[in-house]
């Protein structure tokens, strides 16, 4: 058995746990895209609390360069 992973939404920051074989898709937004895995495992995910889980997957977003978010919030 494969064990939990993390996987999160680029568009809408929606976040799930599944198993590390899947390649969901987001069902809050429908994101044609398949959701991104975390880059921590499951268990480091679930020792932090609301909040660092929150700043967590936004940065991980934020660093997602097909969005355009690392040109939109860093360039002076």
């Amino acid at each position: 058995m494969r064990e939990l992973a993390v996987f999160y939404c680029p568009k809408c920051g929606y976040y799930a746990y599944y198993q590390t074989s899947r390649h969901p898709q987001c069902p809050r937004c429908c994101h044609p895209d398949v959701m991104h895995m975390a880059r921590m495992y499951y268990k480091e995910f679930m020792d932090m609390g609301c909040r660092e889980r929150d700043d967590y997957l936004a940065q991980e977003i934020m660093k997602d360069p097909s969005l355009g978010f690392s040109t939109l919030f860093f360039e002076s």
